[in-house]
């Protein structure tokens, strides 16, 4: 018997007094080994699927946040602007036009802003079940 071989066999043997018993040695390292990794993929498949079902779903919840994002956020970013103009028009410059008046323009402008959004949505002849009507 070669060395190799006889190291292998040592730490064969050191394996399977770790573990406890051969039939665990078994368990462990074979077939149970082999029935680990077989039940990992088929869990590793079915959270895969779930994700491509899902998918779309998370897709239209960032795009539905962006867009409320966008028409409150930048609205209120327009109503801050007026509000930094108004208090800058106490100055001097091109600011002092509107005054303090500045203002309630830019929260009227930034409201005028949503109404057009809003009206365009209402004319818009354009439903998500169209797709499925179609067929």
């Amino acid at each position: 018997m070669s060395d190799e071989a006889r190291s292998l066999a040592i730490e064969a043997g050191e394996l399977i007094r770790d573990s406890g018993s051969l039939s665990n040695f078994i368990r462990d390292f074979g077939i149970g080994g082999i029935l680990y990794a077989f039940f990992l993929s088929v869990i590793g498949t079915i959270e895969a699927a779930g994700d491509l079902i899902l998918a779309p779903f998370r897709a239209l919840a960032a795009g539905l946040a962006e867009l409320v994002s966008g028409t409150v956020g930048e609205t209120l970013n327009v109503v801050e602007g007026g509000a930094t103009q108004a208090v800058d028009s106490f100055g001097s410059g091109a600011t002092e036009l509107l005054g303090p008046l500045a203002f309630p323009f830019s929260v009227a402008v930034a409201m005028a802003g949503v109404f057009v959004f809003v009206w365009f949505v209402s004319r818009l002849e354009f439903s998500p079940l169209v797709f499925l009507r179609s067929r």
